[in-house]
């Protein structure tokens, strides 16, 4: 410090040295540090008798790149299984809901004509569950399809089936609930007339004797002609 330029301060009564003070900014440090933590990590794998990276001349981008694609390829297996459940609940859904939705559909036109002989709650429950079973249906049936494309697909390019808007307690619950409803509103249609029997035919059952009405106003049968007996002739 002594081979530094000085000068006397009155203020502090002696005399004062002019130091250079050296400024390093944060990634100057950072990188100095680095690279001798690198330096050191070198030398020592060196000393055990193993190879350093540089000297390996490991293909750092192809590394990457290898990385990047187990990442996607595990990105989409996950898609894959996602797809397998929502298929699974899609087919299992229609398949219980299509006879009750066919009955629900069925009987439409005329529960519009009864809507004013009909309980207002009992409409009310045959339009929502009628809407909601139409609708889950058709996400269903959109999500089997997507299904069916994504099989002539490579793994990467498979499309992930959205979320279906329903779970497996639903489709037990709508399929019982679809039940209930049609016997509701079947209760307050008009009962079907029963059917008069059929008269008796009488040309049925073969021939009938014709009467004969008498002098007293009262049928009379005639009797059937005597058989003529066939005799064998002398000879």
């Amino acid at each position: 410090m002594k081979k530094q330029e000085s000068k006397f301060n009155p203020t502090y009564g002696c005399d004062c040295y002019k130091v250079p003070i050296q400024v390093e900014s944060w990634d100057e440090v950072h990188e100095r540090v680095t690279q001798s933590l690198l330096s050191q990590e070198q030398n020592g794998t060196k000393a055990k008798g193993k190879k350093s990276l540089v000297e390996l001349d490991v293909p750092v981008a192809e590394s990457t790149k290898a990385g990047k694609t187990v990442s996607a390829e595990a990105a989409a297996k996950k898609v894959e299984r996602s797809n397998e459940k929502v298929h699974g609940l899609a087919a299992k859904a229609v398949g219980a809901w299509t006879k009750g939705l066919t009955q629900l559909e069925k009987v439409e036109s005329k529960v519009r004509d009864m809507s004013a002989d009909m309980p207002a709650g009992s409409l009310q429950a045959y339009e929502d569950l009628l809407q909601k079973l139409r609708g889950h249906t058709v996400a269903a049936k959109a999500s089997l399809t997507v299904f069916e494309k994504n099989k002539t697909k490579d793994l990467l390019e498979k499309e992930e089936l959205s979320t279906l808007p329903f779970d497996v307690a639903d489709v037990k619950a709508l399929q019982k609930q679809s039940v209930e409803v049609l016997k509701e509103v079947r209760s307050y249609f008009p009962k079907p007339q029963p059917k008069e029997k059929a008269k008796a035919n009488p040309a049925a059952g073969g021939r009938r004797r014709k009467a004969s009405t008498g002098t007293d106003g009262e049928a009379e049968v005639q009797a059937p002609a005597p058989k003529r007996r066939v005799g064998k002739t002398p000879p």
